[in-house]
């Protein structure tokens, strides 16, 4: 199955706050000031696991757009 992706309504979902399940993400954490501040980072990757994780909020936020057969 072939689909688009408009990355403009995905970074903009992103800046919005939507978050996607994806297997590309680091946490660290540093101590200061007698404080621990936690960073987490995610990276996406548009394959097919990322695709079919997240299919359906894709689809609903207009991001994925299934292209149709010839």
């Amino acid at each position: 199955m072939e689909y688009l992706i408009d990355e403009n309504k995905f970074l903009l979902a992103i800046d919005r706050g939507e978050t996607f399940l994806t297997s590309y993400r680091t946490v660290t954490s540093n101590r200061f000031g007698g404080e621990i501040f936690f960073k987490q980072e995610f990276s996406y990757k548009f394959d097919i696991e990322f695709v079919k994780t997240n299919k359906e909020k894709l689809i609903k936020l207009g991001i994925l757009i299934i292209k149709k057969g010839d």
